[in-house]
C-alpha cells in the first residue's frame, strides 16, 4: 500500500487550528479571527500552541510568524504554506 501522505487542505487546517487555540486556551468562543492574546494567551501558552501546531501538521510556526499573525486565520495561511513546502517525517516530498 503506497503510504503518501496528503497536505491538508486549508479549511481542514483552519478547522483544526481552531480546536487548537480553543483547547490551549480553554474557551469555546474563539472564531478564525479572534486574536490569540486578546483571549488570553501568553507566552507560556504560546509556546504550547506551536508544540500543538507541531505535532498536528509535522511543522514548526516561527515566533515571529506567530506574533505577527496570532489567529486562527492568520495561521491557517502559515501553517498552509509550511505543510506546502516541508518534507514529510518519512522524508517524503508534499503532495
Amino acid at each position: 500500500m503506497d503510504d503518501m501522505r496528503v497536505t491538508p487542505s486549508g479549511e481542514d487546517i483552519e478547522s483544526e487550528l481552531l480546536h487548537i487555540f480553543r483547547k490551549v486556551l480553554s474557551r469555546e468562543d474563539i472564531s478564525p479571527e479572534g486574536d490569540f492574546f486578546v483571549h488570553g494567551g501568553n507566552s507560556l501558552l504560546a509556546m504550547r500552541l506551536t508544540e500543538t501546531i507541531q505535532q498536528s501538521f509535522g511543522v514548526d510556526v516561527p515566533p515571529r510568524s506567530f506574533y505577527r499573525s496570532p489567529t486562527v486565520a492568520g495561521l491557517t495561511r502559515v501553517v498552509t504554506d509550511l505543510c506546502s513546502t516541508t518534507p514529510h517525517h518519512d522524508g517524503s516530498e508534499p503532495a
